[in-house]
């Protein structure tokens, strides 16, 4: 799972590995961006990826936990 505020770079080598571990080991990696549209970044490094504008939101909360 990766949470981000919305800024996050990683380098091209970081999301080679990234994605080469993640199809070797078969798992899915979920995204949550607090308060801003997921980046590209975000979206790229996910599978699922959500916005959240509070997380003391049970509303907002809920529709994640659902989809998980």
């Amino acid at each position: 799972m990766f949470l981000s505020d919305g800024v996050s770079q990683v380098s091209e080598e970081f999301m080679a590995a990234w994605q080469a571990r993640k199809e070797q080991a078969g798992f899915r990696a979920w995204g949550i961006s607090l308060r801003q549209a997921p980046s590209p970044v975000m979206t790229a490094l996910c599978d699922n990826v959500r916005g959240i504008e509070d997380l003391a939101d049970p509303g907002e909360v809920a529709d994640m936990f659902r989809a998980i």
